[in-house]
């Protein structure tokens, strides 16, 4: 059960402070309404006392001499306690979440309820695990690390400011890279996403640099040419796809690099065989 204290005395100050508690008599969360709507810092606690969370709400909007950015359908004016006619705020400034032993768990920061700037989330040992930059509400950078503090994928974003259209900003496409645990790359993916389908092109090296496969695909489905590689940079094999389906030619070769067969496919059905001396 929870208790909720309202701090009458201060009604006459701007905000007004309000407690809940624990049926233990522990602090549950504290808060401050402004007209009704959560506003300043809003702290919630785990039922051993212990900090759960340290979040700011405001009323306000994202709005420089500059810039001005909405966000339909969220912020302020949906009800955190409909009950208490109570206001949800804006999501602004840094937020912070805590393990149960006090450890920091994670990391966040708002303007006027659009993400700004750097989200981390961190290990119960204290390691960070990701790491993302936001501006004005996109994502423009994300970070995966290994348990030994190496960078594991890092993908950064590109988008298209587009007046014409509803929603003005979007993504067109993005770079994702792949590292082994001692720092090497192991992969690349370029993905596009402007028409509505997903294009990629999806690139895996071995740990001495050489090219392992590479790949075309349209929604995660290959599509076009795919090959593979050999450790000493021969190719291995060659082929083409429609819908992850084997269509036309199959080039195969040794370690040499000299071609050993050709298959012939339809529709994934493999037509003909044709074995080189």
């Amino acid at each position: 059960m929870i208790y909720i204290l309202f701090l009458f005395p201060f009604l006459l100050l701007a905000q007004k402070p309000i407690i809940e508690y624990y049926d233990n008599g522990n602090v549950f969360r504290e808060y401050f309404l402004k007209d009704q709507t959560q506003d300043s810092t809003f702290v919630q606690y785990y039922k051993n006392g212990n900090i759960q969370s340290k979040t700011q709400y405001k009323k306000c909007e994202y709005e420089t001499n500059y810039y001005k950015i909405y966000r339909f359908g969220c912020g302020v004016g949906k009800y955190f306690n409909e009950e208490q006619k109570i206001l949800k705020g804006r999501s602004h400034g840094k937020w912070s979440f805590y393990y149960k032993d006090g450890s920091l768990k994670s990391i966040s920061n708002y303007h006027c309820g659009f993400e700004q700037g750097n989200f981390i989330d961190y290990r119960p040992n204290g390691s960070v695990e990701y790491s993302d930059f936001y501006h004005e509400g996109n994502v423009m950078s994300e970070r995966e690390y290994h348990k030994n503090g190496a960078l594991k994928i890092l993908t950064q974003y590109t988008y298209l400011y587009d007046e014409t259209i509803d929603d003005s900003r979007y993504v067109v496409s993005c770079v994702q890279t792949e590292f082994r645990e001692d720092s090497t790359v192991k992969s690349v993916k370029e993905i596009s996403d402007y028409d509505m389908d997903e294009t990629a092109i999806h690139k895996e090296y071995y740990p001495n640099g050489f090219l392992k496969f590479t790949e075309e695909l349209v929604d995660d489905f290959r599509e076009g040419v795919y090959r593979e590689f050999y450790e000493n940079g021969h190719k291995k094999y060659e082929g083409e796809y429609i819908d992850e389906e084997r269509v036309k030619k199959h080039y195969y070769y040794d370690r040499t690099g000299k071609m050993t067969k050709i298959e012939t496919w339809d529709a994934n059905k493999l037509i003909h065989t044709e074995y080189k001396n």
